[in-house]
């Protein structure tokens, strides 16, 4: 088992197309996982499924994309929102530039912080990190936040609708983007982790994450753009925000773990 520390880098997913400047898909209710992890015995340990079919604020029920000439918006849509909660969506970003991603956290609050950064190629660190082949081991990833100024975010209880929107400034003003969504909880009084994350009917995941949608391309200029509270975004010249992620690789499962989850 082989523990690496890597800065950021850039992953690519499978291409895709859709000629509109919007696109919408459901995710099937209540599909959320729920395990227990134990490092024993070495070196895979244990995972434990746990039931999760009372667990819904991180039951994601469709994922949309909108694609401006200024920014791209993403709705996760939820079963149950709860009006605070301790939750961690994440989007997924493909660009023909690169790979990006946003961590929307809370922790027992209301609202929801945000981290941007640019997204490593997670399958070629879990194969770094596994060299002998047999499907377990523990990657430790230092990631740091890329300034996006105009960042916006909200979660919306009342419509059960996490909101994302990203200037195209930050994503290197593409022509096209493609998304995905997870979303994760952590229950200490379960000592347990649930996670779901979007995917079409049939649809079975083949990599950490995704699947993938298919290519937005921009559209023209719309009269009411940023759906989501400007503002929440690092800045260039702003003191640079680190984040360390962990992941535990099993043959059956690979669970990514904030260490600790920032407070915000």
């Amino acid at each position: 088992m082989l523990t690496i520390v890597s800065v950021a880098g850039l992953a690519l997913g499978p291409a895709g197309s859709a000629e509109a400047q919007r696109w919408v898909s459901p995710d099937p209710a209540g599909d959320v996982t729920g395990a227990i992890y134990s490092l024993d015995p070495a070196p895979c340990g244990t995972i434990t499924p746990v039931d999760a079919s009372a667990v819904t604020d991180v039951d994601l029920t469709g994922l949309s994309v909108r694609h401006h000439r200024r920014d791209v918006t993403v709705e996760l849509g939820v079963s149950d929102l709860p009006e605070t909660g301790t939750e961690l969506m994440t989007v997924h970003l493909r660009t023909a530039k690169g790979a990006w991603a946003v961590d929307l956290d809370r922790t027992g609050r209301t609202g929801f912080g945000a981290f941007f950064y640019e997204e490593p190629d997670w399958d070629a660190l879990i194969e770094q990190a596994d060299p002998d082949g047999d499907g377990c081991a523990i990657v430790s990833v230092v990631i740091v936040e890329t300034p996006c100024a105009g960042l916006g975010h909200r979660g919306d209880p009342d419509l059960d609708v996490v909101r994302l929107t990203v200037p195209r400034s930050c994503l290197g003003r593409p022509r096209w983007v493609r998304a995905a969504a997870s979303a994760d909880a952590w229950r200490e009084t379960d000592e347990a982790w649930f996670s779901d994350r979007w995917a079409p009917e049939g649809v079975e995941p083949t990599s950490f994450i995704g699947p993938f949608g298919p290519r937005v391309k921009v559209g023209p200029v719309a009269g009411t753009q940023t759906t989501a509270a400007p503002g929440a975004g690092r800045t260039a010249g702003a003191p640079s925000v680190v984040r360390h992620l962990v992941l535990t690789v099993t043959p059956d499962r690979v669970t990514a773990v904030p260490d600790p989850l920032p407070a915000r």
